[in-house]
């Protein structure tokens, strides 16, 4: 009992001294007046240092094209003292153009955790946002600097303290790897860095134990610019101007009559990858599952069942195999939802089935067996399949094109667009928009691949980019960059296979609400894909929009919110004067409610970027007045109608139904049955009424 007491006693201790030394630091911001945004979080014990000695002795600077400068500053106010101030002083293009960096010092396995922890601020900047930008990764210290974590920083002038667990993607030696801070790509900036720290724990814990702070995004705060300017275009670009005319049978505008227009769907398409077997299944989660789909997305395409080895039969005819596949795309056109078709090539050995690969040594055949399997995949899903990627990521997949030359990509477009005369056609690819935007070896390989396609004649169609984001995350701005790079190829643009897989679900959820910003704003941008929604068939399950028991995940709420209310129409109304109703909307399908004395019309338009004037005509309603003349016995001609309409009509007479002339009187258009007397002037008289108008 002594024993179990005396350990609680010293377990109470030290959460005290825990939360003193908070307290105590909380304290010491206030007073000398410099905030500190701290984790609050503590290091598991048992972690080992893999630097050698303090950071500041242990890290050197690599100057490199930034021309960069280190110099070491004392401060006070901190949990520290030391900082090391890194300045660069000249534009690059990349993160090692400048360096600050340290070899490991201890040797470390495959799949061992470690904790990276750092103090950050930015002092000074060119950038026009006033923040500094760092990556901070651990990597071999050697070509090919395999990277087992890199995390892209956007930091302001506050201090901020970085948690960042990972674990090894290879075993290593003493110093045959290494921990960086990337200084480069970026405008002329000053850094502070303070209280580096890697901490090694082995495989005795999980990632997931580890704690975990300051991940982030530039661009992500609640009032921040850039999301305004892209509202701004969405409402310029993505909405027209509808008009609704009513009129009863014979014509004439219908005057306050109640009108409903509704939007049904986007034109823009908000998709997703989805597994055709399950569209076809019976199970109860199946069942939800198309629901879903339905509910959430107005394009498609499957995941898999498309790809060369599933379609042949190499995954097996459970899920897989030519007849489940169109068994799927049969579903989908029953409920009217566009399929995407991938991927007719994906030219690397890992990527292609055994009867390609297996004629790796003598490979003559190859490019034949390649255009007899896009004629056998084209010729059953024609009528299903709107657009295909014919070319999958040949950035890290160009195994044939190493034997074969660059000219057999424009043959898989032609033969292609031979068998799919109707289908757009893309090149897809990885790289592009994520990892915090900075792989320019990648971006500029996609962009002289497209150009080279479209020079040699390729029926290119469409730029496909796939967006899987994990951290680094790439500021909303510099997405939207890169997509204007890319529009000065005069081809849309489709994302491919969105997903966003960060832990913190509050990251997430943001990052989801700015890329959709982001891309929906583009003018270039034709639909975003979701790589899948459901955490049981989703290939990230932590980037699903709900969960495996189909509770929606904040990035669920955010994407829902976003593409079925914010940019939504739903708008009411009465109809003027002139019988007309008009408004603004998102481009798309829509429905039309009218209703007025009991009538009522439904109808339906699609909304296009020339606009949609619809004449809507109400046949059960006949707003024609009813029309008597009578002569009274003092030979005054008195005239009455039933007033149905609140329209104003103005009488005219005529002797030979030729010439008409107006009668000056005021014709009330307030009463039910209204009656005038006019004096006879001539034995026959003609009299007729006429709307008056607006």
């Amino acid at each position: 009992m002594a024993n179990r007491f005396g350990l609680i006693t010293k377990h109470v201790n030290i959460v005290n001294d825990i939360m003193f030394f908070r307290f105590v630091k909380y304290v010491l911001g206030i007073l000398l007046g410099v905030p500190l945004t701290v984790s609050g979080q503590e290091s598991p014990p048992g972690g080992v240092s893999l630097i050698g000695g303090d950071f500041l002795t242990s890290f050197k600077l690599y100057s490199g094209s930034a021309a960069a400068t280190k110099r070491e500053k004392t401060i006070t106010g901190q949990p520290f003292r030391k900082v090391a101030e890194l300045s660069t002083h000249k534009d690059t293009s990349n993160f090692w153009g400048a360096e600050y960096s340290t070899p490991l010092t201890l040797p470390v396995e495959k799949n061992g955790v470690a904790l990276l922890r750092f103090y950050l601020r930015c002092t000074s900047t060119q950038n026009a946002d006033g923040t500094g930008v760092v990556q901070a990764y651990c990597q071999k210290a050697s070509p090919d600097w395999d990277k087992s974590v890199t995390q892209q920083i956007v930091i302001g002038n506050q201090w901020k303290e970085f948690l960042i667990p990972f674990a090894f993607s290879s075993s290593y030696q003493p110093e045959a790897a290494m921990l960086a801070f990337g200084l480069g790509a970026s405008k002329p900036q000053t850094l502070q860095l303070a209280g580096v720290k890697l901490l090694y724990y082995g495989t005795k814990i999980k990632v997931d134990e580890l704690p975990r702070a300051g991940e982030t995004y530039a661009g992500r705060d609640n009032g921040a610019a850039w999301r305004t300017e892209a509202q701004n275009r969405i409402n310029d670009i993505r909405k027209g101007d509808f008009v609704i005319q009513v009129k009863d049978a014979n014509g004439l505008p219908v005057v306050d009559a109640d009108i409903s227009v509704e939007q049904l769907q986007h034109a823009f398409q908000f998709g997703s990858a989805v597994a055709l077997w399950r569209l076809v299944s019976q199970t109860t989660e199946d069942k939800i599952y198309q629901q879903k789909f339905l509910d959430l997305f107005n394009a498609g395409g499957p995941e898999n069942a498309l790809k060369w080895q599933p379609w042949i039969g190499d995954w097996g005819s459970s899920r897989f195999g030519r007849s489940m596949a169109l068994q799927g795309l049969r579903w989908m056109k029953k409920n009217e939802v566009p399929a995407r078709g991938h991927v007719m090539v994906w030219p690397g050995w890992s990527n292609l089935p055994g009867l390609v690969s297996r004629h790796k040594d003598k490979p003559e055949p190859i490019p034949g067996i390649i255009l007899n399997h896009i004629k056998d995949i084209s010729g059953p899903t024609r009528e299903y399949v709107y657009e295909w990627d014919v070319l999958n990521e040949p950035y890290a997949n160009h195994d044939l094109m190493d034997i074969f030359g660059r000219q057999i990509m424009v043959d898989w477009f032609k033969t292609t667009r031979q068998h799919n005369p109707s289908a757009r056609l893309y090149l897809n690819d990885y790289g592009i928009l994520s990892g915090g935007g900075m792989n320019a070896a990648h971006q500029d390989h996609y962009e002289e691949t497209s150009r080279f396609l479209l020079r040699n004649k390729a029926p290119l169609g469409g730029l496909g980019f796939q967006g899987h984001f994990r951290m680094p995350l790439t500021p909303p701005r510099m997405v939207l960059r890169l997509l204007d790079r890319y529009a000065k190829l005069k081809l849309p643009i489709k994302i491919t296979e969105f997903d966003v897989d960060v832990a913190d679900e509050s990251i997430q959820a943001d990052y989801t609400r700015d890329f959709l910003y982001a891309a929906f704003s583009h003018p270039s941008v034709s639909g975003i894909q979701l790589w899948g929604f459901w955490e049981k068939q989703h290939w990230r399950p932590n980037a699903a929009l709900y969960r495996a028991n189909w509770e929606e995940k904040p990035n669920g709420v955010v994407f829902r919110e976003l593409t079925q209310k914010k940019w939504w129409t739903l708008a009411k109304g009465v109809s003027s004067k002139a019988g007309s109703f008009s408004g603004r909307g998102f481009y798309g399908t829509y429905r039309v409610m009218i209703s007025i004395d009991g009538n009522q019309s439904k109808s339906m338009f699609k909304l296009k970027q020339d606009g949609q004037k619809l004449e809507v005509q109400l046949w059960g309603m006949d707003l024609r007045p009813d029309l008597k003349a009578t002569v009274t016995a003092n030979k005054k001609l008195m005239i009455m109608w039933k007033n149905t309409n609140p329209l104003k009509f103005g009488l005219q007479q005529s002797d030979d139904l030729i010439q008409w002339e107006n009668v000056d009187e005021e014709l009330p258009s307030d009463q039910s049955a209204p009656i005038i007397e006019l004096p006879l002037k001539k034995a026959v008289l003609f009299f007729r009424l006429i709307r008056s108008v607006p």
